[in-house]
């Protein structure tokens, strides 16, 4: 059993903190297309909650960052690696 500073504290994080790590560069879709890649998260520092998708939408050479509230998430597909949008 691993005894590093870094093993302790991986141990004390819950599991489902450690897996939004695993959703970075996930494709979020709305409707029909894709909109961008999910480049990180905005968190409420007093709640703890994720609050922001933080997306970067646009063409390679026009990348943009989308602040997309969590709010409008549908689902998540582990299998597609994707993030679906509510049709709103």
């Amino acid at each position: 059993m691993p005894h590093s500073p870094d093993h302790a504290v991986r141990a004390m994080i819950s599991p489902r903190l450690r897996s939004t790590r695993e959703l970075l560069d996930y494709r979020l879709w709305a409707r029909d297309r894709e909109i961008g890649r999910l480049h990180r998260f905005f968190v409420d520092d007093n709640t703890w909650h994720l609050r922001y998708l933080d997306v970067k939408a646009g063409s390679w050479t026009n990348r943009q960052s989308v602040l997309v509230p969590t709010r409008s998430v549908e689902s998540i597909s582990e299998t597609d690696r994707r993030v679906n949008l509510c049709h709103n």
